[in-house]
């Protein structure tokens, strides 16, 4: 990866990136049927942390697997919990559990194939995944005391992660169930260009506005927070909503957006989001995860994805390092409203689109200077399904 001219790495913290492996062939083009997926999971930067204990291991983990007749698959990305030994340990573990257990969500799309009665939409899966979890979180339980006896250190070891299991259902619509813990996250591009987030991060402000003021209201803040770099940004715009005729015409969210933003969180707490988001408060952020490493009580919603649209999975070392307006330019392939040049140049270095959002995220974590939003070093996954035209 080219260096940024003026910008320089912090010495003796981040290696040299890994080099991308070539891709494996595709198991989601059977014939031009079924869905198309294209990955890439990229291992931890060698960031040398000041905090005792803290793992340099990858701590996230990648599964796919698509149904043999190629109407369904199954993608799960885990992101260990930053901070506490063993991440890498607990995310595999739950890995592992999902790739024994999704014999449950074939055995329901063989039935529906059959046109035996599983019942309406995707209620069969629903029902499979919350029991899918809860043995993942058992063994994640038993994971934990087991390692805990010799090194008490993992005693603390936990996941977080994002569970989809999409179907082709037999009228051509393509629907998807997710179930999600923590902050990876599951988002839709649909065909006009637009990304939304289907997932809802469990950070401290929006769990409060989601039991105040419900769900959708939360995903909405995160949504308008997430295309904005900081704190100052939403300040300004914030300003100029008061004031007739001083909107600027390329805003990034509306004047609703930053009204609606203001009054359910605040503009104190939009603030303390953000330096939440910093290095500096790192220490605050794991005692927040603490109370998020078990899948317990995951969110479970059902998704139609569009035909031509496409279902984006990432760790947050990809969503935390980049704008939404970004990743939208990125996977367009194409310049975009507020898109640096630069970053799409990094992007470009991609040949899939979980590549170039993997590249553009790489370049953000790597030059701090580069842009306010960046979160420094951090692992890397991005997955992206693309959903047929017909």
């Amino acid at each position: 990866m080219p260096e940024k001219p003026g910008s320089q790495r912090p010495e003796g913290s981040i290696s040299e990136l890994p080099t991308l492996k070539p891709p494996p062939p595709n198991p989601f083009e059977r014939k031009g049927e079924g869905f198309a997926l294209s990955k890439v999971s990229v291992g931890k930067y060698e960031f040398i942390s000041p905090e005792p204990g803290r793992s340099t291991a990858n701590q996230d983990a990648l599964w796919e697997n698509a149904d043999r007749d190629g109407t369904a698959v199954t993608v799960f990305v885990g992101d260990g919990i930053g901070g506490y030994a063993g991440g890498e340990i607990a995310s595999s573990t739950v890995r592992s559990t999902i790739a024994r257990e999704n014999k449950k969500f074939e055995a329901i799309q063989q039935k529906r194939n059959r046109g035996e009665g599983v019942g309406p939409g995707l209620q069969a899966e629903m029902k499979a995944m919350r029991a899918v979890l809860a043995t993942a979180n058992e063994d994640l339980e038993l994971a934990r005391h087991m390692h805990a006896e010799d090194s008490p250190a993992l005693k603390g070891m936990g996941t977080m992660g994002t569970l989809v299991r999409m179907v082709k259902m037999k009228d051509g619509r393509s629907e998807a169930v997710i179930g999600h813990y923590g902050d990876t996250r599951a988002m839709v591009l649909y065909p006009d260009g637009h990304l939304e987030t289907v997932t809802l991060d469990a950070h401290p402000e929006f769990l409060r506005i989601k039991n105040t003021h419900g769900e959708e209201a939360a995903l909405h803040v995160q949504s308008v927070l997430d295309r904005l770099d900081t704190h100052r940004e939403f300040q300004h715009l914030l300003e100029c909503s008061f004031e007739e005729g001083k909107w600027p015409e390329n805003a990034p969210v509306t004047k609703e957006d930053i009204a609606f933003v203001e009054q359910v969180l605040g503009n104190v707490h939009v603030h303390a989001y953000f330096e939440y988001r910093n290095f500096s408060h790192k220490a605050f952020a794991r005692e927040d995860k603490r109370r998020t490493r078990r899948f317990e009580e995951p969110d479970i919603r059902h998704v139609l994805i569009p035909a031509g649209g496409k279902l984006i999975l990432t760790s947050d070392g990809i969503h935390d390092n980049l704008t939404t307006q970004e990743m939208e330019a990125i996977l367009a392939d194409g310049d975009g409203v507020f898109v640096d040049p630069m970053l799409m140049m990094y992007a470009a270095q991609g040949k899939t689109p979980a590549e170039r959002l993997s590249e553009a995220a790489k370049a953000r974590a790597l030059f701090h200077a580069y842009s306010p939003r960046s979160k420094g070093p951090d692992d890397l996954t991005a997955v992206v399904v693309e959903i047929p035209e017909r």
